[in-house]
């Protein structure tokens, strides 16, 4: 039996790495939220995904972050969002 462990975090990461990851990653995996600054806020369903993040692409900053801070950010209309909403919600 499979369990859910969702893993947010906050990272600062060039924005070819960030499309690179979107194109190489199932959609149903992930969710970014993108405020305006440096730093990208997002979620991983499972820890293969963040395993996948931080062995395959180079990125600045990686933190683990509560998931109601990442909550919070998706609300405010001025951010950018790609990849499965429905984890907001997880």
């Amino acid at each position: 039996m499979s369990f859910i462990n969702p893993i947010a975090f906050k990272a600062a990461l060039p924005k070819a790495t960030l499309l690179d990851f979107i194109a190489r990653t199932p959609a149903d995996q992930f969710v970014f939220v993108a405020p305006a600054g440096p730093y990208i806020y997002g979620l991983f369903l499972t820890e293969d995904v963040a395993e996948f993040l931080c062995n395959e692409f180079l990125f600045d900053h990686f933190e683990i972050v509560p998931a109601a801070d990442l909550r919070t950010l998706a609300r405010d209309g001025a951010v950018k969002i790609w990849g499965n909403r429905e984890l907001l919600e997880v």
